[in-house]
Formats: structure tokens, sequence, C-alpha cells
């Protein structure tokens, strides 16, 4: 009976650690590390870029969230850092005016649950 009494503890404690291991979840938003670089690939600084959601309109695809249509500035290096609650395939749209330059970009980016998605957008000016 105490042997298995003991098989019996053995195996409730193996099985808990297994359980308690694979439930364990990765924590933090979904960030999307925007690099804007023009078509000599250097970066370009102060450009708006906009990511957001574009619905498909297809029934049972993701459909767009509140807060999914941001616009932020680049930094000096030609990055913006987004954060979102949930993964989501948005688009990213770079439009502005530098001096007398007009620059223009597009691309898409899929945003992954717990991690930073780095995507080069190449703009045109």
């Amino acid at each position: 009976m105490k042997k298995t009494a003991t098989l019996f503890s053995a195996f409730l404690l193996a099985f808990l650690l297994v359980f308690s291991f694979s439930s364990c979840k990765e924590k933090g938003p979904a960030k999307a590390k925007i690099t804007v670089v023009n078509m000599d690939g250097a970066p370009v600084s102060g450009i708006e870029v906009r990511i957001f959601c574009t619905p498909s309109g297809n029934p049972g695809e993701t459909q767009c969230r509140d807060g999914y249509d941001l616009k932020e500035l680049t930094d000096t290096e030609g990055i913006v850092l987004f954060e979102f609650d949930l993964p989501a395939v948005l688009k990213i749209e770079v439009n502005g005016k530098i001096g007398s330059t007009t620059y223009y970009g597009e691309d898409f980016v899929e945003l992954e649950a717990h991690e930073t998605v780095d995507k080069t957008v190449t703009v045109a000016g």
C-alpha cells in the first residue's frame, strides 16, 4: 500500500509539473517595429507612418478592432514602434514631405502574439 501511495504521489507530481510548464503563456503585446528608408537605403526621419486594419469583408476573417489605426513620426533613425493587444495583419502607409521631396511607400505586416516584428518600408520620392 505504501509503495502504491508513493508511486501515485510521484505520478501526480510529474503530471502537475508537465501541465504547469505547458500552460505558461508569454505575456506582452504584439509589436511592429517599422523602419523607413529611401531608395538608397538611408533612414528617413520625421515622416508619418500610418498602420491600420483593412477589412476584407469576407465572413469569418479577422475583423478590424478599435485602436488599430495609428499614426506616428519616425525617429532620427527612421524607426517607429507600434504596440497592439492582439495579433493582426495590418497595412502600413508612409506618406509625407520632407524639404521639397514627397515620399510614399506601403506594405503589410503580420503581427505575432508577444513578439516584435521588424519591417522595413522603402519609400520613393
